[in-house]
Parts: C-alpha cells; sequence; structure tokens
C-alpha cells in the first residue's frame, strides 16, 4: 500500500482509498497513509471504503485514531461507505458509523461542510470488536453509562447472535461506567453459562471494580 496509488488530492482534500482487506498485513500501512494524509497539513481527511470487503481491530483502531487526530486539529475524518457489505456492518456493530461521518458517495464527502462535533453522550463509549484465541474480543474505553446503553446493548447482541460460548470484554481505558452497564455484562454472561461457556472482563479499573463488587457482578463475570 503506497501513497502514490492510496493519497490523492481532490478539490484540495486528501483521499485516502483503502485496500480491499485491512488485516495484519495491510493495517499497519494503511495507518501510516492516514499519518501521512494529517502531516500534509490538512485537518479533514475522505477514507474511500467502497471498495473495501473486510476490517479487522487494527483497521478499525487507525480509523478511531484518525478521527481522534482530525478532531484534535480542529477537522474530520470522513468515510465513504458502499451501499451495503461487511465493512458497513462491522462499523455500525462497533458504532464508528456513529461518531465518524459517513456518506455514499465520494463527491457528497467531499462537498460536504464540516459538522459540528460538540460532545455528546453517543461519542463517550468507543468500541472495538477482534478476535482472540478464545473467541470475540470487545474492546471498550472512555465512559459506559444509560447513554451509551444501546451502543453496547448492539455490539453484545451481535456477539451472542452466533454460537460463540466465550466472549472476552478488555475495559482498562474504560473510566467509569454506571449499573446499566453492569447489568449488560450479567445478561450476556448468563447466556454464555448456558452455553457452557463465560464472560471474561479484563483489568477493569479500581472504579468499575468496586461497582462491579457492589453489584455482586463478581459472582457472575470471570474478572482478571
Amino acid at each position: 500500500m503506497t501513497d502514490s496509488r492510496h493519497l490523492s488530492m481532490i478539490n484540495g482534500l486528501p483521499v485516502v482509498r483503502a485496500p480491499a482487506e485491512i488485516d495484519g498485513d495491510t493495517a499497519e500501512k494503511f495507518r501510516a497513509v492516514l499519518l501521512r494524509a494529517a502531516a500534509d497539513g490538512h485537518a479533514t481527511i475522505v477514507v474511500d471504503l467502497t471498495g473495501t470487503r473486510f476490517c479487522d481491530s487494527g483497521g478499525l483502531k487507525a480509523l478511531d485514531a484518525a478521527h481522534q487526530r482530525a478532531l484534535d486539529e480542529g477537522g474530520e475524518l470522513r468515510l465513504v461507505l458502499p451501499a451495503s457489505g461487511t465493512i458497513v456492518r462491522i462499523l455500525a456493530i462497533t458504532g464508528l458509523n456513529r461518531c465518524i461521518p459517513c456518506f455514499t458517495g465520494l463527491d457528497q464527502a467531499l462537498a460536504a461542510p464540516q459538522t459540528s462535533h460538540a460532545a455528546g453522550p453517543a461519542s463517550l463509549l468507543q468500541v472495538t470488536v477482534g478476535t482472540g484465541a478464545a473467541g470475540p474480543v470487545i474492546i471498550l474505553a472512555g465512559e459506559a453509562d444509560q447513554a451509551s446503553h444501546s451502543q453496547l446493548a448492539e455490539v453484545l447482541d451481535a456477539q451472542l447472535s452466533g454460537q460463540s460460548t466465550h466472549l472476552t470484554i478488555e475495559i482498562s481505558k474504560l473510566r467509569s461506567a454506571d449499573s446499566s452497564f453492569i447489568r449488560a455484562l450479567a445478561a450476556a454472561a448468563v447466556v454464555l453459562r448456558h452455553r457452557g461457556g463465560n464472560l471474561i472482563l479484563m483489568h477493569p479499573q479500581q472504579p468499575v471494580r468496586r461497582l462491579l463488587t457492589a453489584m455482586r457482578a463478581d459472582h457472575i463475570l470471570t474478572i482478571r
């Protein structure tokens, strides 16, 4: 994935054309192209994902990092998506399509006025979904509360809709959580137990750990 092939300037904005598959072999190069686009001093970047069939957790992290970097510079990341397909479902499951502006055509993305990015409840929880040795891995960061409950519920439902028996949730970067978050995890854990599996909660920070203990969720969840 080279800059000359995947990074171009159109109407004054850098356009990054993502590869067909963003995986372990291409995610780092994809990240490098996004960094190259930002290094040229352009706060707003367009990423064309219309030809992308698959994106793993590394690619999602690259998009999220580019999104945060663009916001810090006073711009935004704009995604051009196909009408349907795996990449659309992945962004919906992780919630990235809610916090990153998405468009159905390149012309729309290039012509769109910059949107306001005042902090809102839906953007406080960041979710990344990947695959580990024992099954799906969900990485949560930010804040998990009533405002983000539906976002979390969608992600858990998507994982439980398959035949998974084990689910790992990494929350070392989760700053805070409320009772609705704990109840959602407990409900998922009960489903997995009925399948003969379990839900593993990794690296909770002290405030979240105290809430887990207070609600006796540590009797239902495996906490490591």
